[in-house]
């Protein structure tokens, strides 16, 4: 139920309602209102769904008509409202908040909010300082996907502060932090009992957001929010209905999460778990993958670790009797934690060898993965200059190892060669030069670089500015950069011209622990159907998958006009 209250928009006479459905512009319902009284909506007695699809406006009579005294405006500004933040949390999961001082603005701000379909704002709401929005659920509807962005007053103008946040249902979410223990420090994990683990569903991007894929981790027959990994602050999977156990394992095990096939996304993401792994080996690894093995470098990467459980891969419905489920020690592009970093230390760094500098080269891996434009050109001058040219992909880890940590310069180009100093035990004399491509320092490189304790430092030395696609060719200033090399002697000293060029990463890391409640545990409508559609094509049903998907692409072409 809502109501529409013709003295909130400054109308204390009688008046008119007209409430229209704003795809058809069809009338749904008119009425009058006496003065002092409001209009009461049902929304299933008109059969109204979802609410964001109608608008309503009021009228005065003047001069014997019905003339418009306010916009259409939609449904969904009445289901929004501003209140303290502890009234809104004895509301609990009937509403979904915004809070502008957590998302650091604590001033008065604006908020804006879109449907991640259709792009279009449908709510702005003023907030403010120390108060929160308040969404309750009959806000959200299961076609759509939703977004915030706060803004603040600046100089008579609206600037972001805060912009393109996710905002997830409060229905949508798990039930609050999971118990965590504590390991050592910072390493925390779960344990549950009877965890049932359905194989896993991969696909790159869906409608509903950028996601790379479906799981079944379930307790119960609920949802394991921590067997999910985070990227840049967003989860990246989402959760399917559980599925009946076919195989029955007694024991106890380590929750590996998904074994990423690439380098650097191995490093950083791959091994995240496996802190507690190393500590006992007793237990197998689940790793939720339907391959039959581990690739050759990600068995050689445990090998470097001093990994030596047993694994196990997912091929059906399994219930397992306990699962240790440890925090990731790192997520690409939120941190990295300290006790983690130590961890990956695994191999002595072998002396500096005085004068050394290794150049890590991108040039065999195409042009579609991030190297230089002119990559020929890039080598011959950083050879005039005395350094030497090596393309690890040609080489084992410990000789990858050895030639980084005996180098007095290693320089490269922003990529996954670059996270390879983790697995290195610090304290490292080498000296880090990265030339920046899409990400400029940021995430992975700042938080490897603190936990580390490296001579880290990223130039940007592009010759535009225009947005960078992460496999797109880097256009670096070849003349900057020899006059750089030129002032630096290859970097060796001098740092202080590299000042103009040096890139001021933000050492701000996202907490894991502290992100998990908001993760989503459960599906939208239309994510359902695209998770159904996606398991018939697995199973190359094509016309079972297209009487699912054309349904849902004409769903979507609604939420779009």
């Amino acid at each position: 139920m809502m109501t529409i209250d013709p003295r909130d928009h400054g109308l204390f006479e009688g008046v008119r309602v007209a409430l229209i459905d704003r795809e058809t512009k069809a009338s749904v319902a008119k009425a009058e209102i006496a003065p002092g009284e409001v209009f009461t909506i049902d929304p299933q007695a008109l059969a109204l769904a979802p609410a964001g699809s109608y608008a309503f406006k009021l009228q005065v009579r003047s001069a014997g008509r019905w003339q418009d005294a306010t916009p259409y405006q939609s449904l969904h500004r009445d289901y929004s409202y501003v209140c303290e933040r502890g009234f809104a949390a004895q509301l609990g999961s009937a509403v979904t908040v915004v809070d502008p001082t957590a998302d650091g603005v604590p001033g008065d701000c604006r908020v804006f909010v879109f449907n991640t379909y259709s792009r279009k704002h449908i709510l702005q709401q003023d907030v403010p300082a120390g108060r929160v929005l308040a969404l309750p659920n009959v806000f959200f509807d299961g076609l759509a996907s939703y977004r915030y962005t706060l803004k603040v007053l600046v100089d008579g103008r609206w600037q972001a502060a805060a912009d393109n946040q996710s905002l997830t249902p409060a229905h949508l979410r798990g039930h609050g932090r999971p118990a965590f223990q504590v390991h050592r420090g910072s390493l925390l994990y779960t344990q549950r009992e009877g965890v049932t683990v359905g194989p896993y569903i991969s696909y790159p991007g869906s409608v509903a957001q950028s996601i790379d894929g479906f799981v079944r981790v379930h307790e119960e027959g609920q949802p394991v929010p921590e067997a999910l990994r985070m990227t840049m602050g967003k989860q990246k999977h989402l959760f399917l209905p559980p599925l009946e156990p076919q195989e029955f394992l007694d024991g106890t095990f380590i929750w590996g999460g998904i074994p990423n096939p690439s380098w650097g996304h191995f490093l950083t993401e791959g091994v995240a778990r496996l802190w507690y792994a190393k500590e006992h080996p007793e237990f197998p690894v689940v790793w939720h993958s339907r391959n039959a093995a581990l690739t050759g470098m990600q068995a050689a990467v445990l090998d470097v670790l001093g990994i030596r459980n047993q694994h196990l891969f997912v091929h059906r419905p399994t219930r397992y009797a306990r699962m240790v489920f440890p925090v990731p020690g790192s997520c690409l592009g939120d941190y990295v934690l300290e006790e983690h970093g130590a961890f990956l230390g695994a191999v002595d760094a072998t002396p500096i060898v005085p004068g050394k500098k290794t150049y890590l080269s991108r040039g065999k891996l195409g042009s579609a993965r991030g190297s230089s434009e002119d990559e020929a050109g890039l080598e011959a001058l950083l050879q005039a200059h005395g350094f030497a040219i090596y393309h690890p992909e040609l080489h084992s880890i410990r000789d990858q190892l050895a030639e980084i940590s005996s180098s007095q310069v290693v320089l490269g180009i922003e990529g996954s060669a670059l996270h390879s100093p983790v697995l290195l035990k610090a304290p490292l004399a080498t000296r880090f030069v990265a030339i920046g491509r899409h990400r400029m320092g940021e995430g992975a490189y700042e938080h490897i670089r603190q936990a580390k304790g490296l001579d880290y430092r990223t130039l940007n030395l592009r010759k535009t500015t225009a947005r960078l696609g992460a496999a797109a060719p880097l256009d670096i200033d070849l003349d900057r950069l020899q006059e750089l090399l030129a002032a630096t002697a290859g970097f060796t000293r001098n740092l202080q011209a590299l000042g103009p060029y040096t890139c001021r990463a933000d050492p701000a890391q996202t907490s894991y622990v502290d992100t998990l409640p908001h993760f989503r545990t459960a599906l939208t409508d239309l994510e359902l159907e695209l998770a159904r559609t996606i398991l018939l094509l697995h199973k190359r049903d094509i016309p079972g998958a297209l009487d699912v998907l054309l349904p849902m692409l004409q769903a979507i072409k609604v939420v779009r006009s």
